[in-house]
């Protein structure tokens, strides 16, 4: 690895980064331009005083073995258990890859059969950003007399019998820009147009001097571009390189790698200016003129050697943004939502998620009548009661209709969108109670299991066999509260809860209570009569779901009294007593 002069080479630690090859070998009758990649290959790295190398896991680095000669490495490995030789003896991958290989460092392939072909390959789009493979002799055959240069094509060579042939890969260094393109609309749009940049330096704060052969084209998909200097302008240093998305004068052509050229002119978008493009809606025709502002993030260059930077490009056009927070206004990330028209189809994309920034997306709505509904949340929170509803006009006025507590909206008066609409999420929480069915008394001393849903193997769900761990005696407390069921023991899923011993004079549960944990953070009981679950809300942005298990009293006999025969029956809360041919019904809570 040379440094920026061409001249001065660098090695590790003094340079870091680490590099890849591709390994091709073939039979002595193989297609010298067609040869396969080496699958599975064995081979040795040595360091820059020629010791061979183990990998060390905990430091993701090559440590030397302190051995130069293969007889000894071969008497070391002798020693070694099967696990412990694989970090010495490392594979190509299937597909050839040789891989984190710092500069100064050698890989040996040994155990060659004579008359095989082999090739070496440094991709173009596999080297470290910042770096290239040199064009007069990135590939070079060192064991001969006299250096052997390639140029950039691959050696193809037969071994002669005794040959161990040397080849070094010459890389340099120089710097790397990559820029970064972001579309605030991209949710929303197939595709844009192509649109072109160009790289100025910046000669004074008033002046930007076009770079040759800098200009170049993005196109859908793409969202990057790549540039790559070998050398920089004389005393302009690297961060007055200056990127503008431009726009084009003349009959232009576009090459294969995306070089423009037959422009007569060029013509730089400054920060915040406009630029048309054209482009194609999800599910809609194409269009010519949507109008989007520029704005530019000159990235920093990164530590490692100061020779790689990222620039970002936003274009924005007018839109909603949405965004996710906290009941107190904090970003909330992971709430999912959906985006449906007045028809019930899904709007550009089928579900949106709100980022570390709180942003759900940025919507560009059409005249018509929407539905925000959210499905998902995070850990400790629940989703909205009722969906919000999201009304545009002819003219642009937007109207948002849901309960009130809940979102807010801004409409914009100035800037380049159209308003923010924030949703705010409640926490939650979970609490399972057993009352008595007539009283509503919590009953204490009442005994559960709990236990995950399955599925069997006809991919049926069922209750699994045995109870989770921890949770197999679960028992209230004087206030009828089951400890552990909560939201933050109890993850999302289906679960059953079975009553395993009840109180004297009650009757136990002949069912289970099969209740599901939503991703959107709600409670909803699936079976089990004696079960319910209500939810409040305590004006602070929490909410409690509460399942309520109620049992009823065991049966009774009551001796005949003026009659024949006895009246069995179950006590519901009502003493039903027969005097004379008239039934008296009085409501009672006990009966002694």
């Amino acid at each position: 690895l040379y440094d920026v002069d061409g001249l001065t080479e660098l090695k590790y630690p003094q340079n870091d980064t680490l590099f890849r090859f591709r390994l091709y070998l073939g039979t002595e009758n193989a297609d010298e331009d067609n040869l396969p990649l080496a699958n599975l290959y064995p081979y040795f790295v040595k360091d820059p005083d020629g010791n061979y190398c183990r990998w060390d896991a905990a430091t993701q680095k090559f440590v030397s073995l302190d051995i130069d000669n293969y007889a000894d490495l071969k008497s070391y490995l002798d020693n070694l258990s099967s696990a412990d030789k694989e970090s010495v003896i490392f594979r190509t991958s299937m597909n050839g890859t040789i891989s984190k290989i710092p500069a100064g460092y050698t890989v040996e392939v040994r155990d060659l059969i004579v008359g095989t072909k082999y090739k070496l390959e440094e991709r173009a789009d596999e080297i470290p950003k910042g770096y290239t493979l040199r064009l007069l002799d990135g590939y070079t055959r060192t064991d001969k007399s006299q250096e052997e240069h390639y140029g950039t094509t691959p050696i193809s060579d037969v071994l002669e019998p005794n040959e161990s042939p040397e080849i070094d890969v010459r890389n340099q260094k120089g710097w790397g820009l990559t820029i970064e393109k972001i579309w605030t609309d991209k949710d929303f749009m197939e595709s844009h147009d192509p649109i072109y940049f160009a790289v100025y330096v910046e000669e004074d704060a008033d002046h930007l001097r076009l770079l040759d052969d800098s200009v170049r084209q993005m196109k859908a998909p793409d969202t990057s571009l790549y540039y790559f200097f070998g050398n920089l302008q004389s005393g302009i240093p690297f961060d007055k390189y200056v990127v503008r998305e431009v726009t084009l004068d003349g009959e232009i052509t576009v090459d294969t790698e995306g070089k423009v050229s037959g422009y007569t002119d060029v013509h730089p978008i400054d920060e915040g200016k406009t630029l048309t493009v054209g482009g194609t809606p999800v599910g809609g025709e194409h269009q010519d003129d949507y109008q989007y502002k520029v704005h530019y993030e000159p990235g920093k260059q990164t530590t490692q050697n100061e020779n790689v930077r990222t620039d970002k490009v936003t274009n924005s056009r007018p839109g909603i943004e949405l965004y996710k927070t906290d009941w107190a206004g904090n970003n909330l990330e992971g709430a999912v939502f959906t985006l449906k028209d007045s028809d019930g189809k899904d709007v550009a994309a089928s579900k949106y998620t709100s980022d570390d920034t709180g942003l759900i997306t940025i919507a560009y709505l059409n005249a018509g009548t929407y539905t925000l509904q959210e499905t998902e949340v995070p850990k400790g929170y629940t989703v909205l009661d009722h969906p919000i509803t999201i009304s545009v006009s002819e003219e642009g006025d937007i109207l948002v209709v849901g309960d009130e507590d809940m979102f807010t909206f801004d409409p914009y008066t100035e800037g380049n969108m159209k308003g923010r609409i924030t949703i705010k999420n409640r926490t939650v929480g979970f609490k399972a109670v057993k009352v008595d069915a007539i009283t509503n008394d919590p009953m204490e001393g009442v005994h559960f299991a709990l236990y995950n849903q399955v599925t069997d193997a006809s991919g049926k769900p069922r209750k699994d066999y045995e109870p989770i761990p921890g949770y197999e005696d679960l028992v209230t407390d004087g206030t009828g509260l089951l400890p552990n069921i909560n939201m933050d023991n109890l993850s999302v899923g289906t679960y059953y809860l079975t009553e395993t011993q009840t109180l004297d004079g009650y009757e136990k549960l002949s069912e289970d209570i099969c209740f599901t944990i939503g991703k959107d953070g709600t409670v909803v009981i699936n079976s089990g009569a004696s079960a319910a679950v209500t939810h409040a809300q305590d004006g602070e942005g929490h909410v409690t779901y509460t399942m309520t298990i109620r049992n009823g009293m065991g049966k009774y006999e009551l001796p005949s009294s003026g009659g024949p025969g006895t009246m069995i029956f179950t006590v519901i809360g009502l003493l039903l007593i027969l005097t004379a041919g008239t039934l008296l019904v009085t409501k009672q809570k006990t009966i002694s």
